[in-house]
């Protein structure tokens, strides 16, 4: 919940920034472990966004800056639905808030897919302007609509940008420039297809890689000491050249550095297949 945002709320509510800091982040010893534990097992999913969500309940639950936590609430026109507010609930001041909230990760390719955008998720039918739209024109307008009386409405993305480490050909890449509605201090990362992963730059073939598996792609791993198997360059390239078949599909991993004999977590990495983002000839 620290991260910065990906999208900037004040692009959407003046005051959205002031809603989010209203409600502190839980200290330590705000939370019970076998507790949390349980709420997100009862809960589970191995979806990214999913397991977000949950987070941002139990936070929500248990934050004394919130009161009346309502979650997933159904807007219906005549019995149909139209959609669905993720978070609402009331400040410290009474007023009421929601929040859409989402977890994103968007790749620049250089080549934009048909619609302009060069931000693709690794899903390339996700792409960074179709968030944004859907959230400024659908998601937080219908808050308004819903509620009899004011209500302050903001996004709540977090989520990562990632640049291309190396050009198509293992090259010196294009590097790309987030759309104006994008945090200044969005968080950042890069891509790589397999195919060079043969390639990587002489600083990335000093680093450990440790796959991070859904739906904890956002959270941070509890320790690492630099031994486990397929965690350097040349063993991660080693294993999917031998197994080609677990080339099919993105791969997330965290990377890490040594200083004074310590690992630390540098930056994200994506992994992604030869053919990403295989957009359609134009």
């Amino acid at each position: 919940m620290r991260s910065p945002f990906l999208i900037l709320p004040e692009q959407l509510t003046a005051e959205g920034k002031a809603d989010q800091d209203a409600i502190r982040p839980l200290r330590d010893s705000e939370i019970e472990l076998d507790e949390l534990a349980r709420f997100l097992e009862e809960r589970h999913s191995h979806r990214v966004g999913y397991y977000f969500e949950n987070l941002i309940d139990y936070w929500l639950q248990h934050s004394a800056d919130a009161s009346q936590v309502k979650r997933q609430i159904r807007i219906a026109n005549e019995e149909r639905t139209i959609g669905e507010l993720d978070f609402a609930f009331r400040n410290r001041a009474g007023e009421l808030c929601h929040w859409e909230a989402a977890v994103k990760f968007y790749l620049y390719s250089p080549r934009p897919n048909k619609d302009g955008s060069h931000w693709l998720g690794p899903n390339a039918r996700d792409y960074l302007e179709k968030k944004w739209n859907r959230l400024r024109t659908h998601q937080l307008p219908l808050a308004a609509r819903h509620f009899d009386e004011p209500v302050r409405s903001m996004p709540f993305v977090k989520g990562i940008l990632f640049q291309p480490l190396l050009g198509e050909s293992g090259d010196a890449p294009l590097i790309g420039q987030p759309p104006e509605f994008t945090a200044p201090q969005h968080q950042t990362g890069h891509w790589v297809h397999y195919r060079n992963l043969a390639h990587l730059p002489e600083n990335w073939q000093k680093r450990r890689f440790q796959e991070l598996c859904k739906p904890y792609w956002f959270t941070v791993p509890n320790s690492f000491d630099g031994e486990s198997s397929h965690t350097s360059a040349s063993s991660l390239n080693e294993h999917f050249q031998n197994q080609p078949e677990r080339t099919k599909h993105p791969r997330y991993f965290a990377t890490f550095t040594q200083a004074d004999s310590k690992w630390s977590e540098t930056e994200r990495l994506f992994v992604v297949p030869d053919n990403w983002p295989n957009l359609p000839a134009a």
